[in-house]
């Protein structure tokens, strides 16, 4: 399975890693990664077009609404701790059992935390509606079962990602095919959101069933408090950046259903989910090229900088291709995709498109935050981003609706994503080297990467 992504790395690198048997294991790793985010986001998007259709703006709305919550929440319950476990057992392969254990009582703590907080807040967000804390609280359970994602962690850290690709695909196939007959055997919603949780508690055992089969023992595991200590001390700034970016993503939903109707919500999350899938663009280009950035910085700044501008000049274009495409067939597409019922998504749908300008450039800018070791701003440029979204929201959703949410989107992924550089003299030559990348986007269209 391996030789056929082998091929599909260009020449140029493989004549450079040729001998190189660590880098080579390490970009088939990537590789492998990178084939089951993309084979995960076309399988979640045909089945959630197929959700959408059999539900009806209503349902699939309210549908929405719940997992919006339930994202915001996720961020607490997964403590921001991946990166740092990965490295970890990277530098100390020896105390595996001990980083491990140490991990899973974190998480499974931040998933009981999660768990509470998600109830409350909607205990007293939504005292009309029971239904609706009914299907939050079957959800909200599933975030004890992430605790397992640490061995996810454990295999990114050997480089032997195949493994969990093999089981998460497994467990996609199931959680997919029940819900295609779910849908066939005209079942009610409560069953789709009772199928969410499912998917969760596949996921945790084809971790542990991977695990397991590999050869290692959960009852090895140990809980260090220093070592939790450790972790909580370096992560807490993952865990604030990344319910701002939840909330950033899924806010404008929850405003929507509590300012307008769950039919605005589905209504706006199929234009969304359209959007997010080209979204893909960045996920195959900035991991790729990732590796190369790094050695760019390690050489000089000029080579550097030329790279961001060229790297900004290419999504850009990609975006503009995807823009245009959108302009012209919006309906088109989203009749095609989810039907006649939601052909009003197809304004929303143009705007999120515009908006893939400043995700793309926001999404290169933390690559960048990372290697220059400037990560804090992630914190900064998300409070911002939070504010402004929230705020258009208020203003623009009782005045226009769902194509108030998607103009909010738009304009606060510009001001964090982009024009937030701007604000911090540290981040002021990163926001002029991609406002180049985007004004003279075509003199970087070629198959360059040094400066001539």
């Amino acid at each position: 399975m391996e030789k056929p992504l082998i091929k599909l790395i260009p020449d140029f690198i493989k004549s450079h890693i040729a001998e190189r048997h660590d880098l080579k294991k390490a970009i088939i790793n990537s590789w492998w990664l990178l084939l089951e985010k993309i084979f995960r986001s076309i399988i979640n998007l045909f089945v959630i077009i197929w959700i959408g259709r059999y539900l009806g703006p209503e349902q699939y709305g309210l549908y929405n609404y719940v997992f919006a919550y339930i994202v915001i929440f996720t961020s607490i319950a997964s403590m921001g701790i991946d990166g740092i476990v990965i490295r970890e057992l990277v530098k100390k392969p020896g105390l595996k059992d001990t980083i491990i254990g140490s991990a899973f009582f974190i998480k499974i703590s931040g998933g009981i935390l999660a768990l509470i907080l998600s109830a409350v807040v909607t205990f007293f967000l939504e005292l009309d509606n029971i239904q609706l804390r009914y299907f939050i609280l079957i959800i909200s359970a599933g975030f004890v079962f992430q605790a397992f994602d640490v061995v996810d962690s454990w295999f990114q850290s050997r480089v032997e990602s195949k493994f969990i690709v093999y089981s998460k695909s497994a467990a996609l196939a199931l959680i997919s095919i029940s819900r295609i007959i779910l849908i066939l055997s005209k079942a009610s919603l409560r069953f789709f959101i009772i199928a969410g949780l499912i998917e969760m508690i596949l996921y945790a055992a084809g971790f542990m069933i991977t695990y397991l089969i590999r050869g290692n023992s959960i009852r090895k595991w140990k809980i260090n408090s220093g070592k939790v200590k450790e972790i909580i001390n370096e992560s807490w700034p993952l865990i604030i950046s990344g319910i701002m970016v939840a909330v950033f993503f899924r806010i404008d939903q929850i405003m929507l259903g509590r300012m307008g109707s769950f039919h605005d919500v589905g209504i706006y999350n199929s234009a969304l989910k359209i959007s997010e899938f080209f979204n893909l663009v960045p996920l195959i280009i900035l991991p790729s090229i990732y590796p190369a950035m790094i050695r760019y910085r390690e050489l000089n700044d000029k080579k550097f900088n030329y790279m961001i501008e060229k790297i900004t000049a290419i999504m850009f274009t990609v975006s503009i291709i995807i823009l245009v495409f959108t302009a012209v067939l919006s309906k088109t597409i989203v009749t095609l995709f989810f039907g006649s019922s939601y052909s009003n998504a197809s304004i929303p749908l143009i705007i999120l498109s515009a908006a893939s300008i400043f995700n793309f450039s926001a999404a290169l800018r933390i690559q960048v935050f990372f290697i220059k070791k400037l990560t804090i701003y992630n914190i900064y440029c998300g409070a911002i981003g939070v504010l402004c979204i929230v705020l258009l929201n208020y203003l623009l959703i009782p005045r226009i609706g769902v194509t108030g949410a998607a103009a909010a989107n738009l304009i606060s992924v510009f001001i964090s994503g982009f024009a937030s550089s701007f604000l911090f003299g540290r981040l002021r030559h990163l926001g002029v080297l991609q406002l180049r990348g985007f004004v003279f986007f075509w003199k970087y269209l070629n198959f360059r990467m040094d400066k001539t």
